[in-house]
């Protein structure tokens, strides 16, 4: 078949250069040297816009002409395809397709601009890892920052309780110590017995908040060994209650323990009982006179459930809710104006949640509080 007129038209006329012959199925016949320089894997299948099953059904336009525009080699599933402009004929069922003679320079801008735009995504995507990094140092920026804002107020309320919360029985022991020291002589028997009960009263708060200060700067100072072995809970749990038997007797409350007998459960035994003290002393200073707590204890397979319960002057239920979310719970004065670190339950917290646990308040004005923590075995 003669294609030379088409042939040496557009090289003339047109400014042709490369070309490929395709039969009717596909088939490639023949393509110069220039062309597979463009593209070594030029074939049929590779023409996506238009597809050669479009081009088969493309109308004549002048002569044996069926398209004179860009056309697209590749694939779909990729990104490095190349377009160029080509005349296509179409003659007694095979196709020729001839690329004009600056095809090579067209698609030399393609793969640079292909290129751009591989440089360009790279671009984006270093962006977009430097923002990432940015917003995290940023974070960890605000981080730092608060934690920084929590230790001041932690020193801050560390010299007030010392400045105050523990100098006040201290100024009591000493205030009563010289009142018998210079007046020993002069006092009754009576007299001396009281105020000696007096200076013990001072001794035994200014060692409970003393005692509440030091766990506390423990656990900041994440000084506390933790350690989980099997122990008889009803034991730990009385042993606690003997140390504040005596300010119970002052206020005439009684102090009901609901226990298993044979429960045992692994646990740190002196963080157990820290909490424990913590809970039944606050229980003890907002309960009146003649009052009633009840320590019980539940268990299934997998936590231990220990509840504190009174029947003191409890708080209002919005307030027993926010408990938890600072260190420090604003000192209340108890029943009998019994004075406190507001350290207490922020250490119950941090006791609790260092076996994995989680504490829970519940209270209501004139109706009593009830404090449920949790544990899960540390077997």
């Amino acid at each position: 078949m003669d294609w030379n007129e088409e042939i040496l038209s557009s090289i003339v006329n047109e400014n042709m250069l490369v070309f490929a012959l395709f039969s009717s199925d596909g088939m490639l016949l023949h393509s110069n040297e220039a062309l597979k320089k463009i593209s070594p894997n030029f074939s049929s299948e590779n023409l996506i816009n238009p597809s050669f099953e479009e081009l088969k059904q493309q109308p004549f336009i002048k002569g044996n002409l069926i398209f004179n525009e860009q056309l697209t080699v590749g694939s779909y599933e990729r990104t490095d395809n190349i377009s160029f402009p080509v005349c296509i004929y179409k003659k007694a069922d095979n196709f020729l397709i001839i690329g004009r003679k600056d095809s090579d320079n067209l698609i030399a801008q393609n793969q640079q601009l292909l290129m751009l735009n591989q440089e360009n995504s790279n671009l984006q995507r270093q962006i977009l890892k430097d923002k990432k990094k940015l917003e995290y140092a940023f974070e960890s920026l605000d981080n730092v920052n608060r934690k920084l804002e929590e230790e001041i107020q932690t020193k801050d309320k560390f010299f007030s309780i010392i400045g105050h919360d523990l100098k006040t029985p201290f100024s009591g022991l000493l205030g009563l110590s010289s009142v018998l020291l210079e007046s020993i002589n002069e006092l009754s028997k009576d007299e001396i017995k009281y105020n000696i009960k007096l200076i013990h009263t001072s001794a035994n708060n200014f060692f409970n908040l003393l005692s509440q200060l030091l766990e506390w700067g423990s656990v900041k100072r994440n000084k506390i060994q933790f350690r989980s072995e099997q122990h008889g809970i009803k034991k730990l749990i009385t042993e606690t209650i003997d140390l504040l038997t005596e300010n119970a007797k002052k206020k005439n409350i009684d102090i009901q323990l609901s226990v298993p007998d044979k429960l045992t459960w692994y646990l740190d035994a002196n963080i157990y009982s820290s909490i424990i003290r913590n809970l039944l002393s606050n229980a003890l200073k907002f309960t009146s006179r003649d009052g009633r707590i009840k320590i019980s204890v539940q268990h299934d397979e997998d936590n231990l459930k220990t509840t504190v319960t009174d029947n003191g002057i409890g708080m209002a239920e919005e307030k027993a809710k926010t408990l938890f979310e600072s260190d420090f719970v604003e000192s209340t004065i108890g029943t009998e104006r019994e004075k406190g670190t507001g350290l207490g339950l922020s250490l119950c917290k941090e006791f609790v949640e260092i076996h994995g646990g989680t504490i829970v308040v519940t209270s209501k004005i004139n109706a009593g509080t009830s404090v449920n923590f949790t544990i899960p075995s540390q077997k």
